[in-house]
């Protein structure tokens, strides 16, 4: 597969740090691609008009509580402000909330990540540390945390503000409850304390009794304005929105965010094993399906920057594939050992691919050696009842190695499958067994005529295969076994007067062995009976069992019942 020998094997592996909001998506049920696209830049060049509309929404030196209200939602504000110390003590709260991630969360980190959810249109964010080198962004919501000692010892108390605006180095943002006791909101701030202060107060609960409070608030003598460094010195965390392919969460997509992409979905169908990366965090172009065109957009369409919007579940053209001990080689498709020495084929992790190459030989990282790849498919793994090549893949053209003897059972089930085709000049294919193309209903012809070493292709070897109707064998100067006893290689579906052309490129009758050896099973010599299966060609013998049927001698014809 040429996408894969690209993918050289000094490819590191990377690891994505967990977002807070991030959950696995790979294994969740599938869903259309994103309904709206909304791009990142584009929320950049009307960045002040969203915050305008978010100013209206939520008037400056308003109250983001519902405080004597009957009713209320997320977007209700008021101009009475919370008496946080007095009403906590008494069990009572008006502030109010929004869902975070599932959760209720209010006051400042709530406003923030609504203001935040608003104008980027999304629920899906990256949550990163911040240490010296964070460089702030519009748009960030920042956590901050101040050491604060209080009669009971040292406390951390936090405070989250949305940014609005950068100036060099100067910091506007908007922030609920910035006085820690109100849920007043403000707008276009740029000032805040360098110290929070705690005092020591007495208030009643709610049965009056008086209790001993920590008051929070901010120390006068400490306002600075707040830059970059400040946030540098006071943050501890800051959420973006997730823009899709931007893995390695640098804000861009680069080489980096390729790497990853090729080594976690691109290897296995799996995003990073260590956060849980939600699959829609790679599909970059938005259609709901992660595939090459995703990669590509990565490494060339690197301003096509989209905000990933909640509840996205696509599909992912590459796929993990079950296996017993199977190991996957660079060209993007598992092998695993079998019994005659070699490797066979269970696989391509690209569910999608077309048109497909299988390897002759191939590495095992696990113990250094070389295998020959001997099969296509593989024996169920005993006791579980599954089989380990993956049905149902997109393949029209299975391309395969002199070195395949055998293809197995169910080995091709399920594909859009058209053709077979020998990759070399001397096929060692001996046989096809039961249930080898199982339910390809795309399969029309197919050429064996290549595998001058065939033997036997085993009952029920073309089930389901409702279009097939001619099937080319090749000179071997042996007997070819087609099916076995009273089965037929058509299995429970009707061949249609289906054609079997043998392709014997003598012309003399003499010697005996120019003749092909046809054996055929005792469902097909039924068929054959009733003109519903055709046996073609020239210098061919035709058995049932051990019963002669007759034969076609140096001319090209049907052999007639």
């Amino acid at each position: 597969m040429k996408l894969f020998k690209q993918i050289t094997s000094a490819m590191l592996s990377i690891t994505i740090v967990a977002g807070a909001a991030a959950t696995s998506l790979s294994t969740k049920p599938c869903a259309a691609a994103a309904s709206t696209k909304v791009m990142y830049n584009t929320v950049l060049s009307e960045w002040q008009s969203r915050v305008n509309a978010e100013m209206s929404k939520f008037p400056n030196y308003s109250y983001w509580n519902h405080k004597g209200k009957s009713s209320y939602t997320e977007a209700t504000y008021t101009y009475t402000p919370c008496d946080h110390i007095h009403e906590k003590a008494k069990n009572q709260t008006y502030c109010n909330t929004t869902y975070v991630s599932g959760y209720k969360s209010g006051q400042c980190y709530g406003f923030a990540y609504l203001i935040a959810k608003d104008i980027w249109g999304t629920t899906e964010f990256y949550n990163n540390s911040i240490d010296q080198n964070y460089e702030p962004k519009v748009g960030d919501n920042v956590r901050l945390e101040f050491t604060v000692q209080t009669k009971q010892g040292t406390a951390k108390q936090p405070h989250s503000i949305f940014i609005t605006g950068i100036s060099g180095d100067k910091i506007t943002f908007a922030e609920c409850n910035g006085e820690l006791e109100d849920c007043r909101i403000r707008w276009n701030r740029t000032t805040y304390y360098d110290r929070i202060i705690a005092e020591d107060v007495w208030v009643p609960n709610a049965s009056g009794t008086m209790v001993n409070k920590a008051l929070f608030k901010g120390d006068q003598s400490s306002v600075t304005t707040v830059t970059k460094s400040f946030l540098r010195n006071h943050g501890i965390s800051y959420n973006r929105p997730v823009i899709a392919g931007d893995l390695n969460k640098n804000g861009q997509l680069d080489s980096g965010d390729a790497m990853i992409f090729s080594d976690t979905v691109m290897k296995n169908g799996r995003t990073s094993n260590s956060d849980h990366t939600p699959l829609s965090y790679y599909d970059v172009n938005g259609d709901g399906h992660v595939d090459t065109s995703d990669y590509n957009e990565i490494r060339y369409g690197r301003n096509n920057l989209r905000i990933v919007m909640p509840n996205e579940r696509p599909t992912c053209r590459w796929r993990s594939l079950r296996h017993s001990s199977g190991f996957l080689y660079y060209d993007g498709s598992y092998y695993v050992k079998n019994d005659i020495g070699g490797v066979s084929w269970i696989g391509s992790v690209d569910s999608e691919i077309v048109d497909l190459y299988v390897s002759s030989r191939v590495y095992c990282q696990s113990d250094g050696r070389w295998y020959d790849v001997t099969e296509i498919g593989h024996e169920a793994y005993q006791g579980h009842g599954w089989r380990t090549c993956t049905a149902d893949y997109k393949i029209k053209t299975l391309h395969i190695p002199d070195s395949i003897k055998r293809i197995h059972s169910f080995a091709i089930e399920n594909w859009t499958i058209t053709s077979l085709a020998f990759s070399g000049s001397n096929p060692q294919l001996e046989t096809v067994d039961e249930f080898a193309f199982y339910n390809c209903k795309s399969l029309k012809t197919l050429d064996l005529s290549p595998a001058k070493k065939l033997k036997t292709i085993g009952n029920s070897a073309f089930d389901g295969c409702t279009a097939l109707y001619h099937v080319d064998l090749p000179y071997t100067g042996s007997p070819i076994n087609l099916g076995s006893g009273n089965g037929s290689i058509f299995g429970s579906t009707d061949p249609s007067s289906a054609t079997i052309d043998i392709k014997n490129p003598n012309n003399s009758t003499t010697p005996e062995s120019n003749y092909q050896k046809i054996v055929i099973s005792g469902k097909d010599y039924n068929y054959w009976l009733n003109n519903d299966l055709y046996y073609y060609g020239k210098l061919f013998k035709m058995y049932y069992g051990d019963t002669y049927l007759g034969q076609v001698d140096r001319y090209n014809d049907y052999l007639r019942p």
